[in-house]
């Protein structure tokens, strides 16, 4: 395969797409982010921290609350992940495409999409995922289990890198 192309083909699994998902979150809103920041808040508006650290008894409700929603912020990640899972591989199935001269060909069992790099905002690449991003919050997501050999995989490098840049 030439350095111009290079093709993909394959089936995600709910780990790797958790962790598009995840890739895709802005920072402030993930939960171990989230939820630590309102175990502080409780603080600060329950009995400010003057009183939670000379009696730190009195910060325990506070701290409930604040465990209770860290709790609350799991389970919904959790179960927004799952239900987000079903409904991908309900719709979308096998995928395969190329990358090439002229753009990004994704196909699934239900679509036939081809972008050009005039559309593509640019990618985010991990040492086994690549992300390319056509609107700030949506990508297209390649692993690197989507490619048959590591000249392809860097092959898909040298494209990405030449038409467009890394966020």
């Amino acid at each position: 395969m030439s350095s111009a192309q290079a093709s993909f083909s394959g089936t995600i699994d709910a780990r790797q797409f958790s962790r598009v998902q995840s890739a895709l979150l802005p920072v402030w809103s993930r939960w171990y982010v989230f939820a630590p920041t309102c175990l502080l808040a409780f603080l600060a508006l329950g009995i400010g921290w003057g009183e939670a650290f000379a009696n730190p008894v009195r910060a325990i409700p506070d701290l409930v609350w604040g465990l209770g929603v860290f709790v609350a912020c799991l389970l919904l990640t959790w179960y927004g992940r799952r239900r987000a899972w079903q409904n991908y591989v309900r719709l979308h199935g096998s995928i395969s495409g190329q990358v090439s001269q002229q753009g990004i060909e994704w196909k699934t069992e239900a679509s036939n999409t081809v972008l050009p790099w005039e559309k593509l905002l640019g990618f985010r690449m991990s040492s086994d995922l690549v992300l390319v991003f056509y609107a700030p919050r949506c990508a297209f997501f390649l692993p690197r289990s989507f490619f048959a050999s590591t000249q392809e995989w860097t092959a898909l490098q040298e494209v990405l890198t030449r038409h467009t840049k890394a966020l």
